[in-house]
């Protein structure tokens, strides 16, 4: 069978430049003897590094591996979706039920802590305090008509006791005069009490009324829109307004697997997105002590919500805002990282 081959001087000049020609079909010899070659120079290659070495290779990519299975060098937690909020959110509800007759804010306004927002009138809560009003005045009136009836009756009284010792009247016109006066101070007594009664009663119910008055317990900003509640009727407990603190955190959820790595005072590194290239440092100042099911990447999971501080928080960083945060927590191994999140 007839083949064709390259020329002797062409394959030493393709040996000394170093380059290698396509495998041409040849004998069954030939292929043989060519398969023999290559697999012994793979072989003296080998033999050249030494099996030792090949060996001390594979154990200590072994060990390796086992290293960073089982000793602790994951350290970093980290959130893309840190989101900024205030540092105090207040909810404010009605103390009492009536109509919100005056709204003194907008949304988006700065109210100063003490400063009156709206004030609910309930109808009955007048009605109830223009009674007492009208009873107390009633008592009080026919406590001076008796305070004056007792300057009578006890010079009377006196009178009648001085003669009665000189036996200028008689026991029982003494004990006539005696019992009238001890029946007005009587009279009296009660008629006091009902008096600080009504007063009691009076006060308590213009602290009733007073609750309709809605002041700002912190200084901070109005977020939520009060003016639309303006002549309505608000039952004790609904929604009238959110504050706002004017100081800001950072809050981000984190994943149930990873708790007990981060905790109060752990440092934090924070970029927020609309300033590129600059890192602010914080800390971590509250964890929540229960977990929150919530969506994330399509699976529904358990995660933990933590408030960081931010040192020198930026300005202009806008509520709802986000950042990353990258908190440097307990260190983990690999083994341990991969068990925690298969369970």
């Amino acid at each position: 069978m007839a083949v064709i081959k390259d020329s002797k001087e062409a394959e030493e000049r393709r040996e000394e430049m170093g380059e290698t020609r396509a495998p041409e079909a040849g004998t069954f010899e030939e292929v043989q003897e060519a398969k023999a070659r290559l697999f012994h120079s793979r072989k003296e290659a080998f033999d050249v590094w030494g099996i030792r070495n090949h060996l001390l290779l594979i154990g200590g990519a072994l060990l390796a591996l086992l290293a960073s299975a089982f000793i602790p060098f994951i350290t970093r937690v980290e959130d893309s979706q840190a989101l900024v909020v205030p540092a105090q959110l207040v909810t404010m509800e009605a103390l009492k039920e009536g109509k919100i007759t005056e709204v003194f804010v907008k949304e988006g306004e700065s109210v100063q802590q003490g400063q009156v927002i709206a004030r609910i009138v309930n109808s009955e809560d007048e009605r109830r305090i223009s009674e007492v009003k009208a009873e107390s005045k009633l008592a009080e009136a026919r406590l001076r008509v008796l305070d004056a009836k007792r300057i009578y009756l006890l010079e009377r009284y006196e009178e009648d006791k001085r003669l009665s010792g000189k036996k200028v009247i008689s026991r029982d016109e003494f004990e006539k005069t005696e019992l009238s006066f001890r029946t007005l101070e009587e009279e009296r007594r009660v008629l006091k009490a009902e008096y600080h009664a009504l007063g009691e009663k009076l006060l308590l119910l213009e602290k009733e009324r007073n609750e309709g008055t809605v002041t700002a317990p912190i200084q901070g900003s109005v977020i939520s829109d009060i003016q639309e509640k303006y002549g309505t009727y608000a039952e004790k407990g609904d929604f009238l307004l959110t504050l706002a603190s004017p100081d800001q955190r950072l809050e981000f959820f984190l994943a149930e697997e990873d708790w007990g790595r981060v905790d109060v005072g752990d440092p934090a590194r924070i970029k927020f997105y609309p300033i590129p290239g600059k890192t602010y440092r914080g800390r971590v100042v509250a964890i929540k002590h229960y977990a929150e099911p919530l969506d994330k990447h399509g699976f529904r999971k358990n995660f933990i919500k933590v408030s960081i501080d931010v040192e020198d928080f930026p300005k202009g960083i806008r509520n709802g805002m986000t950042a990353k945060v990258r908190i440097k927590g307990r260190p983990v191994s690999l083994l341990e990282g991969v068990r925690r999140r298969i369970g």
